[in-house]
């Protein structure tokens, strides 16, 4: 009889593991031939605190209900992963920690409840005191989440236009397919719309940061406007964003991150500010689609794979304080680059090497560029000097139809 009231209550049929002076539960009983729906893990266990949830515990189970205790300090690792018919989640007052994709794939899950106080650490990443985050790789997939709230009054957090802000309201933690961003708004933290399947944001005109990987997979997303506000975008902030074909970024913007549009393959144009010194690593990798790209005039450094397999961009103009290419900036493209008059050095070459490259248009003549004798033999056939009148000699090039080509090709 005992046994049965434990059952029902819930916990008698969880596995349970005890150490000096606290328990951890890592699943249900394997002996159990059917696992049940509702779940409520206890408080104590042996009059010691239940303060753990061990990874992958409850792993693709059919729990409908899920009851948590304040003695809990931990939910671990994939806890809660792909438990297609949970509904509902409070997470309790004690949570410290929780781990990555801990209800990742809850297809059914519509609303979360967080403690008032900040986790001190979630998906492995610790955060400071005065700047709590989300890691929404915790919930990644979770596609029919439409509700988040905070038990009780929270000094760090709250709640405004369906998405968790910081308390002064100028962070944004993490958001909703269905949020309404509201215009105290000035950071976009990391991850905070990671994955989520919405075509368009309004972005408010307070925005002064997007931080790394804030609208990673959002495999949908085809037009989100940025504002005139906007100073810094970081790094993977767009990546994988498979429907975006047009980005206009602000002139207000001096920092892009690297990979910040990764494989964002429908990209056919972009234009970068004058307000921008670098392109970093992989900022536009596997762009395949991309075929129109501005320099801004005041771009100092082309960093290493930069624009990485974007075969489809036919030529650059680069910018007249241009400092350095690196060698695999555009390692597998086939595109020319336009050396613009008021570009009167380029001391490396060596990213002609790596063969993305395929010509060198100078728009000035050849005597008022410092070649040296050895760049001109080794890279002979990729460079090219401007001229007007028509030189067939295979070193003299001219635009035909707002393209550069060399003369003896141009028919």
């Amino acid at each position: 009889m005992e046994n049965e009231e434990n059952r029902e209550e819930g916990f008698s049929c969880l596995e349970i593991s005890e150490k000096k002076d606290s328990c951890v539960v890592t699943g249900f009983c394997s002996s159990l031939k059917d696992h049940p729906l509702e779940v409520k893990i206890p408080e104590t266990y042996h009059g010691k605190p239940v303060t753990e949830i061990g990874e992958e515990a409850f792993k693709g189970e059919k729990l409908t209900s899920l009851s948590l205790p304040d003695s809990l300090k931990i939910i671990g690792e994939s806890a809660f992963e792909g438990c297609k018919n949970l509904r509902e989640v409070s997470l309790p007052s004690g949570l410290e920690s929780l781990g990555r994709r801990a209800f990742q794939d809850c297809t059914s899950l519509k609303e979360v409840s967080f403690p008032s106080h900040p986790l001190k650490e979630i998906d492995v990443f610790p955060f400071s005191e005065g700047a709590p985050g989300i890691n929404w790789l915790v919930f990644s997939g979770c596609t029919a989440l439409s509700s988040i709230r905070i038990e009780g009054d929270s000094s760090i957090y709250k709640v405004e236009g369906n998405c968790l802000l910081s308390k002064d309201g100028k962070r944004l933690i993490f958001g909703l397919k269905n949020t309404e961003i509201p215009s105290s708004v000035e950071v976009i933290g990391k991850l905070a719309f990671y994955g989520l399947d919405f075509p368009s944001l309004l972005l408010p005109d307070s925005l002064k940061k997007i931080e790394a990987r804030a609208f990673e997979g959002c495999s949908k997303l085809k037009e989100i406007p940025l504002p005139k506000s906007l100073e810094e975008i970081g790094a993977c902030a767009f990546a994988g964003d498979e429907e975006l074909t047009e980005m206009v970024l602000p002139s207000s913007l001096k920092v892009l991150g690297g990979g910040a549009f990764f494989h964002c393959r429908k990209l056919t144009s972009i234009s970068l500010p004058d307000s921008l010194s670098e392109i970093e690593e992989h900022t536009f990798d596997a762009c395949v689609s991309l075929r129109s790209v501005f320099l801004g005039k005041n771009l100092k450094v082309i960093h290493d794979w930069a624009f990485l397999q974007d075969s489809n961009i036919s030529f650059l103009v680069l910018p007249p304080k241009l400092e350095e290419i690196e060698e695999f900036a555009f390692a597998e493209c086939s595109l020319g680059l336009v050396i613009p008059a008021s570009l009167t050095d380029l001391p490396n070459l060596d990213f002609l090497e790596d063969g993305g490259v395929k010509a060198l248009y100078f728009e000035k003549e050849e005597k008022g560029w410092k070649l040296s004798k050895k760049q001109k033999e080794e890279f002979e056939e990729k460079i090219f000097f401007y001229s007007e009148k028509g030189n067939a000699d295979g070193k003299h090039w001219h635009y035909v139809d707002g393209k550069p080509k060399a003369w003896s090709l141009a028919k």
